[in-house]
């Protein structure tokens, strides 16, 4: 196991925020978009003070499918 020097961090090579960001983001796709949304961009941004890779692009996912889902749900809600 390589320790690292004192006052430096490990890179991290977890991806769980980042994938619970994805998972949560999808869900806001179908089911109140605003509250998975806002989940899924708070984990996102978690990860991205992790440093996890994919972070940057699952707050981007996150904060698009919040939108995308708002706007669907109030196309829904105008046509029944």
């Amino acid at each position: 196991m390589v320790m690292p020097q004192p006052g430096y961090a490990m890179p991290s090579s977890a991806k769980a925020f980042s994938i619970a960001s994805f998972i949560f983001a999808a869900i806001a796709l179908l089911f109140v978009p605003i509250l998975f949304g806002v989940i899924a961009a708070v984990l996102a941004s978690m990860a991205k003070k992790r440093g996890e890779k994919w972070a940057t692009v699952a707050l981007r996912v996150a904060v698009g499918a919040a939108g995308f889902g708002m706007v669907v749900g109030a196309i829904a809600r105008s046509s029944s």
